[in-house]
């Protein structure tokens, strides 16, 4: 009977010491919350306040990481729309180059009879052209037959689209035809440069044949290089158009400014979404590609905010302590930590109408903590 009295004073003893903590679990976001609860004695020691989230006017920044990138019209793939072989080129990785310059040469036996079947089909639609012209004036005066006259009609239209088709072709090549129509034939084609920029990719050398789909050269003009960030879906909200950005290259130290142009409308699997930002002072030194950190500055706007004292962290995430209806019950709360600006925090989820442990919140973690090694 004595044994089983001090067993019963020891687990008295025990259970006023230490807080009760429970955990339950929250069906709606399967998310596990912890509730603790102290005594009286515990809650003067801890000196536990509380308060309602307070509305107040934050600024923050968002943080994001990205890299350089130019829009798809400052890159190009230049390829040969018809096969030949290489002739000559003094192209190089990393040359600057500008538009209407001469990539490479080509040639190819077949670029010498397209030009030949062009001058061909030029002299026949001559002959054609004045048949065409005689049988129209024969038909008006009832000379000759309707038959006539719509032969004579086809043979000349199809003869000049046939014309207009290879033209189409030559001109694709870069073939002069001023000098064509002067009868001299061009044995070679020029693969120009269509934009200006610096060569990044080179997949030819001399006396390699080429196919139409195979890729020449890859050129890059950097003038309008932009920041492409990519952001968490949480942070979305809080991105506007204009707003600033600070940039720093991985490669570098110093900060550069840029602004934010546009925003995806598109959430990746990775629940990120992309931000195209503009820099301010644009330099064609940079190199696409390079990957940078950013901050992204939003405007002072109307938040409801906990003290930093209120949020504490725990295995990586953060935590609130709410009061519950239960007298000295608290909920510890899983949330999302948007923004930090001057003490204040605005956190995900919060409700307005609950009240918040703000200051003793790492005491009753600890007491958590504690109990979970018990």
């Amino acid at each position: 009977m004595n044994k089983l009295l001090v067993l019963f004073i020891g687990i008295a003893a025990i259970s006023c010491s230490s807080p009760t903590v429970q955990k339950t679990t929250e069906t709606t976001d399967e998310k596990h919350s912890v509730i603790v609860s102290l005594t009286d004695e515990q809650y003067a020691s801890v000196g536990l306040k509380t308060a309602k989230p307070d509305l107040n006017y934050i600024s923050g920044s968002i943080e994001a990481t990205g890299m350089l990138d130019v829009p798809p019209q400052q890159a190009v793939s230049v390829m040969a729309l018809f096969g030949g072989y290489v002739k000559s080129t003094d192209m190089l990785q990393g040359k600057q180059v500008k538009k209407g310059d001469v990539l490479c040469v080509m040639q190819n036996p077949s670029y010498i009879q397209l030009q030949q079947e062009y001058l061909d089909i030029k002299s026949q639609l001559e002959f054609l052209q004045a048949d065409f012209e005689r049988q129209k004036q024969l038909a008006a005066e009832q000379v000759n037959s309707p038959k006539t006259f719509q032969q004579a009609k086809a043979q000349y239209e199809s003869a000049k689209a046939k014309l207009n088709g290879i033209k189409a072709q030559l001109l694709m090549l870069n073939v002069p035809l001023n000098t064509l129509d002067a009868g001299v034939i061009s044995p070679t084609v020029n693969i120009t440069s269509p934009i200006n920029g610096y060569i990044t990719e080179m997949k030819i050398n001399l006396g390699s044949y080429v196919q139409p789909q195979d890729l020449l050269f890859r050129i890059i003009d950097p003038e309008h290089l932009h920041a492409e960030l990519q952001v968490f879906e949480k942070d979305i909200p809080y991105i506007s158009k204009n707003q600033k950005v600070h940039i720093r290259l991985v490669n570098e130290q110093k900060i550069r400014t840029a602004h934010v142009y546009l925003i995806n409308k598109e959430i990746s699997a990775e629940r990120t979404v992309r931000v195209h930002c503009h820099l301010d002072v644009e330099d064609q030194s940079l190199i696409p590609g390079t990957y940078l950190h950013a901050q992204v500055f939003n405007d002072a706007q109307k938040h409801y905010t906990l003290p930093e004292s209120a949020v504490v962290s725990y295995n990586g995430r953060q935590y609130v302590f709410s009061v519950t209806a239960k007298k000295l019950e608290y909920e510890m709360i899983p949330v999302n930590l948007l923004l930090t600006k001057d003490k204040s925090c605005v956190v995900n989820p919060l409700d307005t109408s609950k009240r918040y442990v703000v200051q003793g919140a790492y005491d009753l973690l600890s007491k958590v903590n504690n109990k979970s090694d018990d």
